[in-house]
């Protein structure tokens, strides 16, 4: 499986990176990083950024199946992922919490009868 494209995704605030998430595309993506620089913690700006991320990764690079792995002492990180619908997979890959999201489809996004939801 080789790796098909990098992704970063900066949070800027002021003119200056606060926050970054970093991913991969493969066959899923897979997030690697998501960071926030100490004095911006607290502000919903790790929220935001992974939001934008889990969108593009799954809207636009319509990869339907996202990872990450996130270390089990980091309770905060793990509940952010899962409040944004990750959910978690009994394997651990190298002692770390394997979490998955599994995106709807576009047939899902859309009733049947065209309808608005």
């Amino acid at each position: 499986m080789a790796i098909e494209r990098y992704f970063v995704f900066l949070a800027w605030l002021e003119g200056s990176p606060v926050g970054c998430v970093m991913a991969t595309r493969e066959d899923a993506a897979i997030i690697h990083t998501l960071v926030v620089v100490s004095e911006r913690r607290g502000q919903t700006i790790a929220k935001q950024i992974l939001q934008h991320a889990v969108e593009h990764l799954t809207r636009y690079e319509e990869r339907r199946c996202l990872w990450t792995a996130v270390d089990p002492r980091r309770a905060t990180a793990r509940e952010r992922f899962l409040n944004l619908g990750f959910e978690p997979v009994r394997k651990r890959v190298m002692g770390f919490s394997l979490l998955r999201y599994v995106s709807e489809t576009e047939e899902e996004r859309q009733p049947l009868d065209g309808s608005a939801v």
